[in-house]
């Protein structure tokens, strides 16, 4: 996950020249081996797809605690409270 989700670049630097996944509408990672540190990757990795609409957390190894907190940050997203 960490690979597929870079993070993103340092405050006052260019951003990056590709789109990379910028238009991302629907992430389905159902039934794959995402852990606590995966979720915690996807969570800081929120901002960097802007066009995310759904996203499947089902049947994965990571903790509720961690598919929770990246609900959150999904939610606080969605209702402008980060940029």
């Amino acid at each position: 996950l960490a690979a597929l989700v870079a993070p993103p670049p340092p405050a006052g630097a260019p951003p990056p020249t590709t789109g990379g996944l910028a238009k991302l509408q629907l992430l389905y990672l159902s039934c794959t081996k995402i852990t606590d540190a995966g979720c915690a990757t996807l969570a800081g990795a929120l901002c960097a797809l802007p066009a995310l609409q759904d996203f499947y957390l089902d049947s994965i190894p990571a903790s509720d605690t961690a598919k929770n907190a990246v609900y959150e940050v999904y939610d606080a997203r969605d209702h402008g409270l980060w940029h």
